[in-house]
């Protein structure tokens, strides 16, 4: 516990409003700390002109407690809530799809629109557009090893990583790309029509290497 002796007068006078408030409103819990009740009462009967002036005397200590553990656990929560706002309106500016942002953000559609409203003046509409097989290969590639160097780092701090990598692409875009090998249904990041318009591409497993397949040879051959 950390203990700070109070000096600031301002301070001093709210510690004494909450202590009236407290015997005002909660006696209970001031009896059950061993306060005498005549002195309770007393509280409760003492002017506002008095009690803002005994808050005057520096010869009463008032002390705050502070449990360190609870005091850093609010502030790594505060540090984690500002990011997530950060991280939300980056995805926002940063072509995210409605439906990428209500995943990641654990949002409702609704919510997700009106964040896309508020802060886009202009919105695309449509699936994006897929960039080439072999700049596909990059990024799969970059993907790799960002999630493997950061897996402890949630799915959107990583996708945040790969952006910063390729930033003419948009958030929507590389999600397409690093998700068109996923089969539908499988934990609900690829879609049918992710993988439909795949067909002009083959990827080799671990080492995610696209190869470019030769349609007219094919057309060619079942034809024959």
């Amino acid at each position: 516990m950390i203990k700070l002796n109070v000096k600031d007068a301002a301070i001093r006078v709210l510690i004494i409003e909450s202590l009236l408030d407290q015997a005002d409103n909660d006696t209970a819990s001031l009896l059950s700390q061993g306060i005498d009740s005549e002195w309770v009462e007393n509280l409760r009967n003492l002017s506002s002109r008095d009690a803002l002036r005994a808050s005057h005397f520096q010869n009463v200590t008032m002390e705050v407690t502070l449990n360190e553990k609870q005091l850093s656990h609010a502030f790594a929560q505060a540090a984690d809530e500002r990011r997530v706002r950060q991280l939300k309106e980056y995805f926002v500016r940063h072509g995210a799809s409605v439906s990428m942002i209500c995943k990641m953000f654990k949002m409702s559609s609704k919510e997700a629109k009106a964040a896309k409203q508020l802060l886009l003046s202009e919105q695309r509409l449509g699936r994006p557009p897929m960039p080439s097989p072999y700049e596909r290969e990059d990024i799969h590639d970059s993907w790799d090893k960002i999630v493997k160097t950061n897996q402890n780092s949630p799915i959107r701090e990583q996708i945040v990583l790969l952006h910063k990598i390729f930033p003419s692409h948009t958030l929507a875009t590389l999600w397409l790309v690093i998700n068109e090998f996923e089969p539908f249904g499988n934990q609900g990041m690829a879609t049918k029509n992710d993988q439909s318009s795949q067909q002009g591409t083959k990827w080799d497993g671990g080492s995610c290497v696209h190869k470019l397949v030769n349609l007219s040879k094919r057309t060619t051959s079942n034809i024959s």
